[in-house]
Formats: structure tokens, C-alpha cells, sequence
């Protein structure tokens, strides 16, 4: 295939997939926006400037969700264009078969799926961190709890009597205990009590309960306990639920959060399935392009393109929920986390192949 039209092609995929993520990331401004100062109507510290801030932060995570859909339009709306200009009936009467004339758009998807790896999804995942703390600052939504790095773990607890902020050395995930436990105490979050010192932990139902205790505090002797008491609502499902969500973090940190997780006894089921999932997004955009090649390639004089268009919206659609479906299974562990990922983009690009098969070469 000459290189001019390979790069012909090529561009009209790029430009209409750039067209079309800009209309979006407008769309998606606005309406993002307005849903922000409905929400900050009632809060009169929540400014115009806030607002916007927030929503900018936000956008970029809706825009890896709906990147898949601008690359089958934007697939779609250039391969209309060849046909309806005849220069798809051009080069096939050169000789070209429909793969050749596919394969640039494919490497264009496949190109633009590794940069999404690479360069969008760590730029996604820091603003969408920014726009939850913003978020758990001004809306009053639980901010993520409990941080885990090669050091210990860090969490807070603001359900109880006091303010609580611990660090534990160690996690033994039998039996779920804090080993090496700091915990810092406060009064109304600003007014330091105490200092508590714990050879270990356990989160009961209502209540930690601290073994080995030594008590420090502002003017008053150190105190040395057996076991201490300090009420809680928070739960061990609830603490596991509280960590960050795997989109506010880069890709490539998940393997090794992954693994800490898990040494500390929690689930990573949900980091590992978004992990393979981000990894998977090159194929899935090739897989957009072969939808909408399936039902955008046909000569325009056969008529009938709103209706093929409207089915490849539908298809594409079908493929999300799918992909969707397979994603709640992974997390649920009732399958792998990389055939949750990878199945669904599998199938749809089998299927996309084999109708390419039977209405182009059958």
C-alpha cells in the first residue's frame, strides 16, 4: 500500500478522533460544570472559581471513559467520508483490500491506546485524586482513608469519640491485627490529646482495642495500660472500602499497591481488574474501529446510513455494557482480573473480524 495514502487515511482518523474528543471535553465541561454549582448552591464557601477548578480536574477521568466512543464515531465518520467521496471504490479498484485500507486506521487506534497507557491515564488519575480531595473538602464526602506504602499503614477514624489518626507497622491478615501501633488523638480534629503507643491493634465490632498500651499527653504523666478501649463505627469491610479507587492511581504504581495490599491482607480484586483493564485499551480502540468499519464501509448510493450508523452507536454501546458486565465479575472474583479485561475486547474484536469477513470477502 503506497505511504501516502496509508498516511491519507491515517490522518482522517486521527483528525476526526481529535474533532470529536474536543466536542466531548466541551459537552462534558459544561454539564459537569452545572452539575457542580447545583451541588455548591447550598454552600456558600463553594465559589464560580472552585467550581471550575473541580470540573477541570474531572474532566480528564470522563475522557478516558468515553474515548473508546470518539474512536468509533470518529472511525465511522472518516470512513464515510472515503466512501461517500468514492475513494474507497478508488483503491479498491487499485487493488486494495479492505484489511489495507483498515490498517492504517487500526495503527492510528493502536497508537492512540498506547499514549492513553502511557501519558493520559497518569494525567487522569492525579486530577481525579485532586478532585476527590477537593470533593471530600467541600462536599463533605469521606475522603479516602487509609494509605499504604513500604512503611506501614496509615488511616484515619473521625467516627468515634475522638479524632483518630494510626499507624501501624504491620498487618497480619490472620486475624486481622495492627502490629506496632501509633495513634495520635484528637479533640474536634484540631486539638491534639494524646499520643497512644501499642505493641498491637484489632478493629472489633464498635470498638479498637489496644494491647500494650502507653499514653502520652500534653501535661499529664505517661500512663501505662493493658488494654485500651476507643469506640468506632468504622468496620473492617468499610476501612477495605476506603482505599483509593483505582482510577485516582497511575497505572503503572497499581502492581506494586497491588502487592502491598495483598500482603496486608486486604482485596486488590478491584486494582488488578482496572490494572488489566487500562492495559487492554489499545485493543479495545482497535476493536471501535472494526465495529464501525463493519457498518460504515458500504457504497453510499445503497443508502440507509443513518440506520447503520444508529446500529453501530448501539453495538458500541453493547460493547460497553459488556465490558462492564465482565468488570463487576472480576471484581466479585468470580473471574480472573485479566479474563474480566480482556475477554469482552476479545470477543467484540472476533466479532468485528468475522463480519468484516462476510459482508467484504464472503
Amino acid at each position: 500500500m503506497p505511504t501516502t495514502l496509508s498516511l491519507y487515511i491515517a490522518r482522517q482518523f486521527a483528525t476526526w478522533f481529535a474533532a470529536l474528543v474536543a466536542v466531548a471535553s466541551v459537552l462534558v465541561l459544561i454539564l459537569d460544570s452545572l452539575e457542580l454549582v447545583r451541588r455548591a448552591a447550598s454552600r456558600p464557601d463553594v465559589g464560580v472559581g472552585t467550581v471550575l477548578q473541580m470540573a477541570l480536574l474531572h474532566l480528564p477521568h470522563i475522557i478516558d471513559i468515553v474515548l473508546p466512543f470518539a474512536m468509533l464515531f470518529a472511525a465511522m465518520a472518516a470512513l464515510w467520508r472515503l466512501s461517500r467521496y468514492q475513494e474507497l471504490a478508488v483503491a479498491r479498484a487499485a487493488g486494495l483490500s479492505i484489511w489495507q485500507i483498515l490498517a492504517p486506521g487500526i495503527a492510528v487506534a493502536a497508537l492512540l491506546g498506547l499514549l492513553k497507557i502511557v501519558a493520559f491515564n497518569p494525567l487522569a488519575a492525579t486530577a481525579l485524586a485532586a478532585f476527590e480531595d477537593l470533593e471530600a473538602e467541600y462536599f463533605d464526602k469521606r475522603p479516602n482513608n487509609p494509605v499504604l506504602h513500604g512503611t506501614g499503614l496509615w488511616l484515619k477514624d473521625y467516627s468515634g469519640a475522638f479524632d483518630l489518626i494510626i499507624h501501624a507497622d504491620s498487618l497480619l491478615p490472620k486475624g486481622q491485627v495492627l502490629q506496632g501501633v501509633t495513634v495520635f488523638q484528637f479533640v474536634d480534629r484540631d486539638y491534639f490529646s494524646s499520643r497512644i503507643d501499642a505493641k498491637s491493634a484489632v478493629l472489633q465490632e464498635g470498638a479498637w482495642t489496644f494491647t500494650g498500651v502507653r499514653v502520652i499527653g500534653p501535661d499529664r504523666p505517661v500512663v501505662e495500660l493493658e488494654t485500651l478501649a476507643l469506640s468506632t463505627r468504622l468496620n473492617w469491610g468499610r476501612l477495605e472500602e476506603s482505599f483509593a479507587s483505582p482510577a485516582s492511581m497511575p497505572v503503572w504504581r497499581l502492581p506494586t499497591f497491588i502487592t502491598l495490599l495483598e500482603a496486608a491482607g486486604f482485596s486488590g480484586a478491584p486494582h488488578r481488574v482496572y490494572f488489566h483493564t487500562a492495559l487492554a485499551a489499545p485493543m479495545a480502540l482497535v476493536a471501535m474501529v472494526l465495529i464501525a468499519a463493519g457498518f460504515a464501509i458500504r457504497p453510499p448510493r445503497r443508502g440507509g446510513i443513518f440506520s447503520l450508523m444508529t446500529l453501530a452507536a448501539i453495538a458500541g454501546l453493547g460493547f460497553h455494557l459488556l465490558t462492564q458486565v465482565f468488570f463487576r465479575l472480576g471484581l466479585s472474583g468470580q473471574l480472573p482480573a485479566a479474563l474480566a479485561a480482556w475477554a469482552p475486547i476479545g470477543c467484540v474484536t472476533m466479532l468485528g473480524v468475522t463480519w468484516l469477513l462476510y459482508t467484504e470477502d464472503g
